[in-house]
């Protein structure tokens, strides 16, 4: 795991922000995760990311479409029944797809930093299925905000997207405190908060302007 140092626990670039602006992402336009049975991933696809533990997993599931967002040279390991390759698609396009899905599945199994696509999933009310392995296993909390299985564990991971596809009450709370988390920790305005108390224990006293 990378070292955290006294950082604040992530921040959505600003083109993300204007693409959820963009993408018109709002608590008003929000519905549930279980109007959807749309499973989505975004990322390159290659070995590291896990895409053959997603692959073997997916071919037992029962229902449900799987959207791969992204490019790499593991594509052809996804081409099983009720999969969409959507390939490369701009910030905007990816976050509406999210918008759209059910929840969103991260089976890394290398160590990630922090990754957009978890605080883009939050702010859209969908809980995230992902590795337990670095930034992955400590962004996503089980249960609450989404599940974890070991990484490359397919038999773990298919529990976990059945669990998501049958079960809408819990993809519906999974999904609601997903929002929770994005606006107490994730939002712009909170991660200037968070900033500036960073900025405060380092140098506290010393007036900032901005």
């Amino acid at each position: 795991m990378p070292d955290r140092c006294s950082s604040p626990p992530g921040s959505i670039r600003a083109e993300s922000t204007l693409s959820l602006t963009s993408s018109r992402i709002r608590v008003s336009r929000l519905y549930p995760p279980s109007k959807s049975k749309t499973i989505v991933y975004a990322g390159r696809l290659s070995a590291e990311k896990g895409l053959r533990t997603l692959a073997s997993a997916w071919e037992k599931t029962s229902g449900g479409e799987l959207v791969v967002i992204g490019n790499g040279p593991e594509r052809e390991k996804l081409a099983v029944p009720r999969v969409v390759l959507a390939g490369s698609l701009n910030n905007a396009e990816v976050i509406r797809a999210t918008h759209n899905a059910r929840a969103l599945v991260l089976p890394s199994l290398c160590f990630e930093t922090f990754g957009n696509a978890i605080a883009e999933a939050y702010a859209c009310g969908r809980p995230v299925i992902a590795s337990d392995i670095g930034a992955l296993g400590e962004i996503v909390q089980h249960r609450r905000t989404g599940l974890k299985f070991e990484p490359g564990n397919t038999a773990q991971l298919l529990a976990c997207l059945t669990e998501v596809l049958n079960d809408a009450t819990l993809a519906d709370r999974l999904g609601e405190n997903a929002r929770s988390e994005y606006l107490a920790r994730y939002t712009p305005r909170r991660n200037f908060e968070l900033l500036m108390e960073v900025y405060e224990r380092v140098a506290p006293g010393v007036a900032l302007t901005v």
